[in-house]
């Protein structure tokens, strides 16, 4: 078998395994975020990150410049919950602690702004690459493995 038989094998390969593997990835993401928000107030917090996390498909007249950035300002992450003050508190608090949100000031407008902390943005799937030494181990980028991979069959 040649080399470029091998590349067109291994390439179809990865291509067929990357969607499976990112289903995973995001199915242990949502487990590993229903555990830490376990308790009373877990539906309730998990609705917040929900909403918080779609900040940039909001178009809104008052906060579509916020909202563009990813930030949910305080008022209107309220609203879109539905939650009575007392609850919507408490279930803000718990997410906060559990660090799915993070609190933000917008200095321009002086608004209380919400956002999902950068890590959780991209997530990474737990794994290690012994062959690389600027990660840590407990993080490692598949995407990235993929795209080295290509790079060194072509050389």
């Amino acid at each position: 078998m040649t080399d470029q038989e091998m590349n067109r094998i291994t390439d179809f390969v990865l291509d067929a395994l990357r969607p499976s593997v990112e289903k995973a990835v995001r199915i242990l993401e949502g487990k590993l975020m229903r555990s830490t928000l376990a308790g009373h107030d877990a539906y309730a917090a998990g609705k917040l990150v929900r909403i918080v996390k779609r900040a940039r498909n909001y178009k809104d007249r008052r906060f579509g410049a916020l909202c563009a950035q990813g930030l949910m300002p305080h008022s209107k992450l309220l609203k879109l919950s539905k939650m009575p003050a007392l609850e919507f508190r408490d279930a803000l608090e718990k997410a906060i602690r559990g660090g799915h949100i993070e609190r933000h000031c917008d200095l321009d407008t002086g608004a209380m702004c919400y956002r999902i902390p950068a890590q959780q943005t991209a997530p990474a799937p737990v794994l290690s690459d012994p062959d690389d030494p600027e990660q840590d181990s407990h993080t490692w980028d598949f995407g990235k493995a993929l795209e080295r991979a290509r790079l060194e069959r072509e050389m």
